[in-house]
């Protein structure tokens, strides 16, 4: 098995049926240890911290970026981040874009990490009138108003607070007219 396999197994690893905690451990201590030894990194203290901030930083990092990363194996941190440095000068500097890894969002969708002058910073709801996120986002409805949750087929309604019907007349078909 690889190193990243190995890397793999120590970060999914579940105790097994029937296994006790101890066994457990000294099954993930293995794999740690086999993971460690296939990345050439030394079994002290520092060589561990070097070899987690080197998989976090990779992590954090854009595929583009890891891929670039990963070819050239770097045996630190140190040269990591020289290469990192590297890449990002050339492929258009260090504004974030091409170090942070998309995060992934509910449904499937990629969204880019949001900054400062960030697409998402520009657009403003229109149910509260905030800026910073959309309508289906929204966790501030109208004072007057509450969201209830549609059933299927249907509108979404908004109800007042007393309970009563809307303006619009409580729900409607999606086909039906006003």
């Amino acid at each position: 098995m690889t190193e990243e396999g190995f890397r793999i197994k120590f970060r999914a690893s579940k105790p097994l049926k029937g296994e006790t905690s101890s066994q457990f451990a000294v099954r993930i201590e293995n794999y740690l240890i086999r993971w460690m030894n296939l990345s050439k990194t030394e079994l002290t203290f520092d060589g561990l911290k070097d070899l987690l901030l080197r998989e976090q930083f990779l992590q954090a990092s854009s595929k583009q970026l890891e891929l670039y990363l990963r070819e050239r194996s770097p045996k630190s941190v140190k040269e990591m981040t020289d290469l990192a440095e590297k890449y990002l000068e050339a492929h258009g500097g260090t504004d974030g874009k091409n170090l942070i890894r998309p995060k992934q969002v509910s449904g499937g969708s990629q969204v880019e990490i949001q900054g400062p002058g960030s697409v998402m910073e520009r657009k403003t709801c229109y149910d509260c009138g905030r800026k910073g996120h959309i309508a289906r986002e929204c966790t501030f409805p109208k004072s007057n108003q509450i969201r209830i949750p549609r059933p299927r087929g249907y509108q979404e309604y908004y109800g007042n607070k007393a309970g009563g019907q809307s303006q619009r007349g409580g729900y409607k078909e999606k086909n039906e007219k006003g």
